[in-house]
């Protein structure tokens, strides 16, 4: 059983967001939940991408001491959880359209213990199809897929933003 120290997430938001969402996004994790924010409104702009890290010395989050998870400790016990992004409609743009997100967590050495995704919504067409609609019309809770455990490839970084 490991600590895990570090959980990194990577969220591309699609193009059809225009503006950044006013709402907030959480990552459901090894049984609690974490506030996904740097404390930049433009953290959701559509067609970005952004990087949050929960614990270590490279947090970039909002409140990082209470979206660490290392207080409590989670381990690679609560890796069985279920990994799941979370909308909550707020302000005056209450919806969010996710295209692609990767979330990986690291153990005490820096080593990558687990990888979950979205496949569901990779797509190479163009314009791209397969994303969702989060917000109180279409639904708030978006479940990612166990992609590997360490030691195994890691499934490919999340798309570049395509220019508009």
């Amino acid at each position: 059983m490991f600590n895990i120290t570090r959980v990194q997430v990577e969220i591309l938001t699609a193009r059809e967001s225009g503006q950044p969402t006013t709402g907030a996004v959480f990552l459901g994790f090894g049984g609690r939940e974490f506030r996904l924010t740097t404390g930049d409104p433009a953290d959701f702009q559509g067609n970005t991408t952004r990087k949050f890290e929960l614990g270590g010395p490279e947090a970039n989050v909002a409140n990082a001491a209470r979206n660490d998870p290392t207080r409590p400790q989670l381990t690679t016990k609560d890796l069985n959880r279920p990994v799941y992004l979370r909308f909550e409609p707020r302000g005056g743009q209450p919806e969010w359209v996710l295209e692609y997100a990767l979330v990986r967590a690291f153990g005490p050495s820096g080593e990558r213990l687990d990888i979950w995704n979205t496949p569901a919504l990779q797509d190479d067409t163009e314009p791209k199809t397969h994303k969702i609609w989060l917000g109180e019309d279409a639904g708030l809770i978006y479940y990612l897929t166990h992609a590997s455990s360490a030691p195994g490839p890691t499934p490919p970084d999340p798309p570049e933003p395509r220019s508009v």
